[in-house]
């Protein structure tokens, strides 16, 4: 894979928590999220969004373009299971694979 230039992992270091629970609405969503999808202990869900970019970034804008052919920003998510956003990272290209991005939010 190819190495980002040092510009996009500063770009990506872009975070942003919302808010979190306190501990009587964590239990309450843990209720909720394990009735819902069985998982236990489970405070938020994870959703990798990417934002469309109506055109090409001037600077390093082939790094933007997705495999959904067009170009965006990627952000991961964390939602609890009233769809509450708690935090984001924002700032990676769209050609970057979720599982790097959602590796640079503190919860990693």
């Amino acid at each position: 894979m190819k190495q980002l230039p040092q510009s996009m992992v500063f770009l990506a270091s872009v975070a942003l928590a919302i808010i979190w629970p306190i501990k009587a609405e964590r239990k309450e969503i843990y209720e909720v999220i394990h009735l819902s999808y069985w998982f236990l202990n489970c405070p938020d869900i994870l959703y990798g969004i990417l934002f469309s970019l109506q055109s090409k970034p001037t600077v390093y804008g082939a790094y933007y373009w997705t495999r959904k052919s067009s170009y965006a920003l990627h952000a991961p998510v964390f939602c609890d299971a009233f769809a509450r956003i708690h935090y984001v990272t924002a700032g990676w290209p769209g050609s970057v694979q979720e599982d790097r991005a959602w590796m640079t939010t503190k919860f990693f």
